[in-house]
């Protein structure tokens, strides 16, 4: 493993809600993720954000800072001059973000509304009883009535994988 949490970062983390940890992902894949200037669910089109967004390594941190598995992955988007609000999240049981920035990656719990200045990846990542639920102007509204969901209803694997169990 490449990156060990440390009990003072797991503690940093329980009591800030959110830690940052430098030079996570390789230049290169820094600079793929930041060639898309808009979008969601990114991992589904582009194998260099799928690789980033089923990271193993990235699901033991996650798991370590939070002591929740399984994980699953339930959507990313670029996002940039925003503040970021998981409980605004059409999924219920989001519980974390991952902000993919240039040279750095920044993780933070659902408790915290993130400000976002400078444009990043964001990833975002539930429990396994993870469910789709109403959220007015959401833009994961249709695609998951395309892909056959209603409100209640709780994600299958095949379509929200799970990245750490």
């Amino acid at each position: 493993m490449r990156y060990e949490v440390t009990q003072s970062q797991i503690a940093y983390f329980t009591k800030n809600k959110t830690i940052l940890f430098e030079d996570f992902f390789s230049i290169t894949v820094n600079d793929s993720t930041h060639k898309y200037t808009s979008g969601f669910d990114l991992w589904r089109k582009h194998p260099e954000i799928k690789k980033i967004a089923l990271n193993r390594e990235l699901g033991t941190i996650l798991f370590q800072l939070t002591d929740i598995r399984p994980i699953r992955l339930l959507y990313d988007q670029i996002v940039e001059n925003e503040t970021v609000d998981l409980t605004k999240s059409p999924f219920q049981g989001a519980f974390i973000g991952v902000l993919i920035l240039p040279t750095s990656l920044i993780i933070f719990t659902s408790e915290l509304p993130f400000t976002v200045e400078e444009r990043s990846l964001l990833i975002v990542y539930g429990e396994l009883n993870s469910v789709f639920t109403f959220k007015e102007k959401s833009p994961f509204t249709a695609r998951l009535k395309k892909q056959g969901y209603n409100y209640g209803d709780a994600l299958s694997s095949d379509d929200y994988p799970l990245i750490y169990r």
